[in-house]
């Protein structure tokens, strides 16, 4: 079985960079893929780790195109109303 995903889109928010409990960096974006054949766009999260996220946080920013390569994973967690949220990230 394969799970790779390639996206081109701009980053539609601004990046912030954080260190998990061990010492990594991940850094968070939601990236706004054009569907091509009309005026939508699908917005997409992604995540980066360790030294990718530190490049994109030092060079990259808000409406920047870019190429964004990863497996699809799907998450499922509670909110604060108790509520289980599904989220599907990059």
């Amino acid at each position: 079985m394969v799970n790779n995903t390639v996206l081109v889109g701009r980053i539609a928010n601004d990046l912030e960079l954080r260190q998990t409990q061990n010492g990594d960096s991940v850094l968070n974006c939601t990236i706004a893929v054009n569907r091509g054949f009309d005026h939508n766009a699908d917005f997409i999260d992604c995540v980066a780790w360790r030294q990718t996220a530190e490049f994109m946080d030092s060079y990259l920013s808000k409406g920047a195109l870019i190429a964004v390569e990863g497996n699809l994973r799907t998450s499922t967690y509670e909110n604060q109303d108790g509520r289980k949220v599904k989220k599907t990230e990059v």
